[in-house]
């Protein structure tokens, strides 16, 4: 019963159009509304074709019909190639703000008992180039989708903390506005997230690296 919850949520996702998202949005609804089209002419053809009997009109809005479909069919495979080819430039460029910010937030753990004073305008670029994709890029999938709400509520949760600490502070704050826990877990959301959409790049993803790291420092202490 589960699965087929879940298979039917996957199939509304196709149905589903999406507000916003930039020029992944706009894809995404060119997909989405040439499906419905694409199904109606399609129901359409074949409700013709069993009553149309004689007719010609009938004959005539049933050729039709089947046009529009093959011309739709089209107008999907290109939306779909763009859409996809669009998403993947985002996801590479995602890719390395994200990783960017996670090596900032580790050189800031090493001299944050050293109470280090950092500039907000350097963080706050760190966290604004990370937060300017997170409204434009969308899967179908929504395995992927769940994984990618992951990152973002990671990168969300640190975001909110330091506002927290930047209203209590001026020009510079100290480092305590986040925990270690709080990079570990976006560095794992990461490296889950990525290895997923960017299977290419699995056996050299740069937050494996760190992720392996963090899996041996465990391990040493359940030792």
């Amino acid at each position: 019963m589960i699965e087929i919850k879940k298979w039917l949520k996957q199939i509304i996702t196709y149905f589903k159009p999406i507000k916003g998202y930039g020029t992944i949005g706009m894809y995404q609804r060119t997909i989405v509304y040439s499906l419905w089209v694409l199904v109606i002419c399609f129901l359409l053809s074949i409700f013709l074709e069993l009553f149309k009997g004689n007719n010609t009109f009938l004959g005539f809005v049933e050729t039709y019909a089947i046009g529009i479909a093959c011309s739709d069919v089209v107008v999907i495979v290109t939306s779909i190639t763009q859409f996809k080819s669009e998403r993947e430039r985002m996801v590479r460029e995602y890719y390395y703000s994200v990783f960017e910010l996670v090596v900032y937030l580790y050189n800031l753990l090493e001299c944050k008992e050293e109470g280090c004073l950092i500039e907000t305008h350097d963080i706050s670029l760190k966290f604004e180039k990370t937060e300017s994709y997170i409204a434009s890029m969308f899967w179908f999938d929504k395995t992927k989708q769940e994984k990618y709400s992951k990152v973002v509520g990671s990168i969300l949760r640190i975001r909110i903390n330091y506002f927290k600490h930047e209203k209590e502070n001026a020009s510079k704050i100290s480092a305590n506005f986040f925990e270690k826990k709080d990079v570990d877990e976006l560095t794992r959301n990461a490296d889950v997230f990525f290895k997923s959409v960017m299977p290419d790049s699995s056996t050299n993803n740069l937050f494996g690296f760190f992720d392996k790291k963090l899996k041996q420092n465990i391990s040493n202490k359940e030792e």
